[in-house]
């Protein structure tokens, strides 16, 4: 999981990566969940990790 709020020591190095091979966030994000090394990311929203969705029909 990649998450700058829930998993700050990861993703600073995860940024550190990023940063040293000249590329963006994004982009290694996607390539680490290619070759199945990340299942998820939380780069847009680091704080989805604690949203609750209702299930189809309970609302």
């Amino acid at each position: 999981m990649l998450n700058r709020v829930f998993a700050r020591s990861d993703y600073d190095r995860f940024v550190e990566m990023a940063d040293y091979m000249g590329v963006s966030k994004t982009a290694l994000s996607i390539r680490l969940k290619r070759l199945g090394l990340l299942r998820a990311d939380y780069l847009r929203n680091p704080y989805a990790l604690a949203d609750i969705y209702p299930e189809e029909g309970e609302l």
